[in-house]
């Protein structure tokens, strides 16, 4: 998905004001009752939450931040009576622009066409609100600096607004229009058309046009026209493109990875209708286009015209419909529209409004006849006059762009390429040498460059139009990548070749950037869950990796948390660069610092290892057992055969007293085929606790019969174990579960009391097999801790204890009267005192 420079701006402004806005709700009104709320604001905001999976919130603090501009906006001014005159005065010069502001941001959040000055009304807004009350307004003021100061710093955002508020809204995958910086100009007769068409009685409706004459800037703006139709008619609207050649005055430039033909073509349709890739796609492309009403819109179709696609074509369920874009007519199938250059006003039209867009200025005081010669030179194409403007924008004279009678795309973009520095011309010949989209984390490896001359240098190859920016998602996580323009890439590669030292390093540091990956991926495969295993979603990723290997690594807290911060830069939707934060911070015992950083990568990752390490932490903490547990459970169903994940949900089992649930968690870490003896060991003890707790528990209740159960479950475990996973506490574990069932067994009758007998007496089998019959249960007394000694309770009498006899004598000052533990009888001196002593902290 592509964003614009000015698209992005309009979403850092209106984020900002959201958040000032919920802050300023918070501040004065914190016990606020939801029922004082309008009942529609709580009600959006309660289905947000629901799917977010959370609960239903309880207090104005937990809904705020499903709350959106114009919900909070609402809830402020029913009671701006009690806010100061400033605060009042700043919501007035809001409330005037209140209207626009929220279609701008519905524009935005759901990938509409933008207006032309969208972006210089919200900045106007934005300043009047700042300059009546900064104080109230300080996410806003920054952001305003930081646009001032860094203009490039909107490149590291992507609109994480949902894309589902708008109820009714048919599915779709449409791109983001090229046509931000103006808002859609002119063919408004064509357009008419087109919807007429498309609402008509024909199932098929094609564009025609040269190479870059606005046909697919055409077809977006009546697909999204299509989308607020009240009478709409279409259930999904699906996009997909064939692109796979630029036409130039002397030569077709291939693109690489384009689809090649209609079974591409068509598979790709319906995987965005499936979500998973298609085993027979026409099949199951024609299977939705009979199911739903589907407009389905094939840009680009020249390139895949095969008697597969005309046959496919030929028959399209009623109810549906599909749109071509094409510089070839289909013939009798399509019914066409057929685009030539813009008139004159349209062009002039949109010459100024590129300009005032890009803030050029040397056509701004000629007359409209002046800039009309311009106009009419570039041959009214949309795409000849974006390239006039930024050759102008580079700071040539208009007669010098259009003195050469030559191609005019060619000439300009000579100009512009002059006009870059040393450094943004090798980043532009790190894509000729390396074809294809790249983040900027690549282009910053591969450059040798920091994530902010990075960032300096892709916004003015992308103003210079150089450049594209592209959206997509990867697991879960949404990246940011750049590529060639397609005019870019044609004059480059005649004008300006790679010299080829240049290429060879060039194809080296890509090589290994390549064997850093797969270091990265052996480690991931090898230990998933170990918190220094960094999880990369690519090669891409690789660069980032090793600082944030660095960081981990690093015993200089600010330095780690400055090499966080470097990659997060260069790689912002990436959760990893916060997951590694969280877990620097939570070194630091920051918890505070901690979570908002494991709070930000969760929702940026559809991995398991995210949920995983932000469960563990706050299983270890113990800040949150509960919440530790649901989402290790959300990690188990992302990873259902990960013993790690096993063993940290029957660990949070425990803590919360889920005996049964956690004896079964344990036991299918045995069970997983994936585990090793180093994860085995654990999960028998900790099987055993929770049996050991499950049983006490129901022994002291009177509920026999599930005492007797789990006992026998466990004992059934513990038979199919080796040996060797049965030794150390496992085995004094048995000794206590065999004490416990043994006790109780005199006071039982019937039934129970066979059951408990044969159970004792199979399970003194295995702990003699086990060579611990000689072992014992009991309990501390009288400890006297400065001493360093104290004694065991037994029968008949007690048994002396030296801190020397614990097998770990770091639980001494811990120890408590009546603490059960396990050892072994020694006789010294005539007297038997214990050795070798567990203690048994269940």
């Amino acid at each position: 998905m592509t964003f614009s420079a000015s698209r992005l701006t309009c979403y850092a402004l209106i984020s900002a004001m959201e958040s000032d806005l919920r802050r300023m709700v918070e501040v004065h009104w914190p016990e606020l009752p939801l029922a004082d709320l309008p009942v529609e604001v709580v009600d959006a905001a309660q289905v947000r939450r629901t799917k977010d999976r959370l609960p239903t919130a309880r207090s104005v603090g937990a809904l705020l931040p499903h709350t959106d501009f114009a919900d909070a906006f609402e809830i402020i001014a029913a009671r701006r009576s009690s806010l100061s005159n400033t605060t009042r005065d700043a919501l007035d010069a809001l409330a005037k622009g209140f209207t626009r502001i929220v279609a701008i941001r519905n524009q935005v959040a759901h990938t509409k066409p933008m207006q032309l000055d969208d972006g210089a009304f919200l900045a106007d807004q934005a300043a009047a609100v700042v300059l009546s009350d900064r104080e109230q307004w300080p996410t806003l003021a920054e952001t305003m600096r930081r646009i001032d100061d860094n203009p490039a710093y909107v490149l590291g955002l992507t609109p994480l607004w949902r894309a589902d508020e708008v109820a009714g809204t048919p599915f779709h995958n449409l791109p983001i229009p090229e046509f931000d910086e103006t808002g859609f100009f002119g063919r408004r007769e064509e357009l008419k058309k087109l919807k007429r068409l498309i609402k008509g009685n024909y199932a098929i409706v094609s564009v025609l046009g040269t190479g870059g004459i606005g046909k697919t800037a055409l077809t977006v703006q009546a697909a999204y026209d299509l989308l607020d139709d009240p009478d709409g008619t279409f259930e999904a609207i699906v996009w997909v493109t064939a692109k796979s050649a630029v036409i130039t005055g002397t030569e077709v430039v291939a693109i690489t990875d384009a689809i090649k033909d209609s079974l591409g073509l068509f598979s790709q349709a319906a995987e965005v209708l499936g979500g998973l890739p298609a085993e027979q796609p026409i099949g199951e492309l024609r299977g939705y286009l009979e199911t739903f009403k589907v407009l389905l819109i094939l840009d680009n179709l020249e390139t895949v015209l095969d008697p597969v696609l005309r046959e496919f074509l030929a028959d399209i369920p009623l109810g549906s419909k599909v749109i071509l874009t094409s510089r070839i007519s289909l013939g009798m199938l399509d019914n066409p529209i057929s685009l030539g250059p813009l008139s004159e006003d349209e062009a002039v039209n949109l010459l100024y409004a590129l300009c005032r867009a890009r803030g050029v200025t040397q056509l701004r005081d000629l007359r409209r006849e002046e800039v009309a010669k311009y106009a009419a030179a570039l041959v009214g194409h949309p795409s000849y006059i974006r390239w006039f403007v930024a050759g102008l924008q580079a700071g040539r004279r208009p007669e010098d762009l259009l003195g050469d009678n030559g191609l005019i795309l060619e000439y300009c973009m000579s100009n512009v390429y002059d006009y870059l520095d040393e450094e943004q011309q090798e980043v532009l010949s790190t894509f000729q040498v390396l074809p294809g989209a790249k983040n900027m984390a690549e282009l910053a490896y591969l450059n040798d460059l920091s994530g902010e001359d990075t960032e300096r240098v892709l916004l003015a190859l992308l103003t210079t139009n150089f450049v594209a920016m592209s959206s997509h998602s990867r697991s879960g996580s949404l990246d940011s990548a750049y590529f060639l323009s397609d005019f870019a890439k044609e004059y480059l590669d005649r004008w300006h070749p790679v010299p080829r030292p240049r290429r060879a390093g060039m194809l080296q540091r890509s090589q290994d950037l390549r064997d850093q990956g797969a270091q990265f991926s052996v480690e991931m495969v090898a230990t998933p869950y170990n918190s220094d295993t960094i999880t990369i979603r690519g090669v891409e990723d690789a660069h980032v990796a090793r600082i944030l290997k660095r960081a981990s690594a690093s015993e200089v807290y600010e330095d780690a948390l400055g090499f966080c911060r470097e990659a997060q830069k260069l790689a912002p939707h990436y959760f990893e660069t916060y997951r590694v934060e969280g877990d620097i911070r939570a070194r630091m015992l920051d918890d505070t610092g901690a979570l908002e950083a494991y709070e930000r990568a969760l929702p940026l990752s559809e991995l398991a290892s995210t949920p995983f390490h932000f469960g563990s932490y706050l299983l270890s903490e113990g800040i949150d057992v509960q919440r530790a547990l649901i989402l290790l459970q959300e990690a188990a169903r992302r990873d259902p055969t990960s013993p790690n994940i096993a063993a940290q949900i029957s660990w949070a089992q425990y803590l919360l007293r889920e005996w049964e649930l956690a004896f079964g968690a344990a036991k299918r870490v045995l069970d997983l085929q994936r585990s090793t003896t180093a994860e085995q060991f654990p999960a028998v003890v900790m099987a055993l606790r929770a049996a050991c707790q499950k049983i006490e528990e129901d022994l002291l209740r009177e509920q026999n019969g599930s005492a007797l159960e789990i006992a026998e479950e466990a004992l059934e475990l513990c038979e199919t174990l080796p040996e060797e996973l049965l030794s150390g506490e496992s085995s004094d574990l048995l000794l206590w579960m065999r004490t416990l069932v043994g006790d109780v067994t005199p006071r039982l009758s019937g039934y129970y009391a066979v059951s408990a007998s044969k159970f004792v007496e199979r399970l003194s089998r295995l702990t003699s097999s086990l060579g611990v019959e000689a072992r014992q249960v009991g309990r501390v007394a009288r400890l006297v801790r400065d001493k360093g000694f104290g004694f065991i309770a037994g029968t008949p009498e007690d048994y002396f204890l030296h801190v020397y006899e614990l097998l770990d004598s770091d639980v001494w000052d811990s120890l408590n009267d009546g603490e059960l533990c396990c050892f072994e009888l020694k006789q010294v001196d005539s007297r038997w005192r214990a050795g070798q002593v567990r203690v048994l902290r269940l």
